[in-house]
């Protein structure tokens, strides 16, 4: 006698719905694309210089946030950029220093965001764990962008 086959089980396997593969990979591409885009117009505008370069003065102390600020309320934002650049990059206000002159004051007060992207990215690469450094920038890029 001869062994009769097993029957077939009357369960299919479900298949994939035709396409989906495709989307998928052409979603993830094109998301990657535009990532990789935005990437490189940012890091692009982060090479700019500064508009113009300020001679930094030879006292940087503890108070000079708070001279800065007294000096931009009083509409001189050319001394108040030449305080904060006074502070040496070993200080612990460096970064929130870097932060006034691209966010306060190149972006905000001058408009001019370009020009405040090395700044911010200064402070970012002095305290690359705060979110405040992170926070400026990510404002800065957008102003630089939609200017």
């Amino acid at each position: 006698m001869t062994a009769t086959p097993p029957p077939e089980s009357p369960v299919r396997p479900q298949a994939e719905p035709k396409g989906s593969g495709r989307r998928l990979f052409w979603w993830s591409a094109g998301l990657s694309a535009l990532t990789l885009g935005i990437l490189v117009l940012a890091f692009a505008l982060l090479e700019q210089p500064p508009a113009h370069p300020v001679t930094p003065v030879a006292r940087p102390s503890m108070t000079a946030l708070d001279d800065a600020r007294t000096l931009l309320s009083t509409g001189e934002t050319e001394a108040a950029i030449a305080v904060l650049l006074s502070v040496p990059p070993v200080h612990r206000s460096y970064s929130r220093a870097q932060r006034m002159i691209g966010w306060e004051i190149y972006t905000k007060e001058l408009g001019l965001p370009r020009q405040g992207l090395p700044f911010a990215r200064r402070a970012l690469l002095a305290e690359p764990g705060s979110s405040n450094c992170w926070q400026d920038i990510g404002r800065v890029l957008q102003r630089a962008i939609l200017e």
